[in-house]
């Protein structure tokens, strides 16, 4: 397990869940649908029937055969970069969450080329605010995902690393970036962990 996802796996305990939940891009073996609290039901949605979800659907075939407010939440959970017309795939989001609803997305940045079945691309905050914006949702907060400049290549490089030395060197890694980020502010220096993301958690609503 990458850096990226042990770190946005904790964050994903803090959120809470409740009714009816479109999973787009998960199966029934989604790991992180167990970190959600509340009380909710999971629909799974995917283009490919082998990860069995409840409904097979292609995202880049717009409009979802889904009907207006249907919805309490959506989640995109380290799907966004796979689409190709997200812009899209964001609006239609919108139109099936109930008003009162939530989105909660994941996407990475700082991230190996990874296609499934493609790769096309990576968020800022500000885009990613700026684009659930223009999609019609409220109340955005975007949560960089990261440790500093030291998780970051040990999140880029950690294929190459031995099984057995990931936990020391991930363990040293973020313990530097801890280090960096006390002697940066002492010596008043820009240096921030924000500017080095592994990735980023959105959450938003509609009103």
């Amino acid at each position: 397990m990458t850096l990226f996802r042990k770190l946005t796996n904790k964050l994903l305990k803090n959120i809470e869940l409740n009714g009816e939940v479109l999973d787009l891009g998960g199966g029934k073996d989604a790991g992180y649908v167990k970190l959600f609290k509340g009380n909710f039901c999971i629909t799974g949605a995917d283009i490919d029937s082998n990860r069995r979800p409840d409904i097979v659907l292609d995202f880049e075939s717009m409009p979802l055969p889904v009907t207006d407010n249907k919805y309490d939440a959506v989640l995109l959970i380290n799907v966004l970069e796979h689409i190709f017309n997200f812009e899209k795939l964001l609006k239609e989001s919108f139109r099936i969450i109930k008003k009162g609803g939530k989105m909660i997305l994941v996407v990475p940045f700082l991230h190996q080329i990874h296609p499934s079945p493609s790769d096309y691309f990576r968020y800022t905050n500000s885009a990613l605010f700026e684009t659930l914006k223009q999609a019609g949702f409220n109340k955005i907060t975007v949560i960089e995902i990261g440790s500093g400049v030291f998780g970051a290549v040990y999140n880029l490089s950690y294929r190459f690393i031995p099984f057995f030395l990931e936990f020391i060197i991930e363990n040293i890694c973020v313990l530097l970036d801890k280090i960096i980020l006390f002697i940066s502010r002492k010596m008043k220096k820009a240096y921030r962990v924000q500017d080095y993301p592994l990735g980023y958690l959105v959450r938003a609503e509609k009103f």
